[in-house]
């Protein structure tokens, strides 16, 4: 569910890290934050690309990213993300 996900990213802030792969890297969730929602969609899939956010299914509710760090590259917030990476609509975060 996104809510625990959501604590997962804050209680594993500092080590171990939360993450999950994008396009073959590793890409750590620093920020985020949980939605609301009884959708049972496919866990993983953007459900929407803002200017500064993106959104994941999570099975039960959503999650805003709003910071992450890809493999071998500095924190950023997502809107700096979203300018380097085509991220669209319907893409998997597995």
């Amino acid at each position: 569910a996104a809510l625990d996900i959501f604590n997962q990213i804050r209680a594993f802030d500092i080590w171990p890290g939360s993450w999950c792969h994008y396009q073959g890297k590793i890409l750590k969730i620093t920020k985020s934050e949980a939605l609301d929602g009884q959708n049972q969609k496919e866990v993983g899939r953007v459900e929407e690309v803002g200017k500064d956010y993106f959104c994941v299914s999570c099975g039960v509710g959503i999650l805003k990213i709003l910071e992450v760090q890809p493999e071998g590259k500095s924190k950023m917030d997502a809107r700096s993300f979203l300018r380097g990476y085509d991220l669209k609509k319907g893409d998997f975060l597995k």
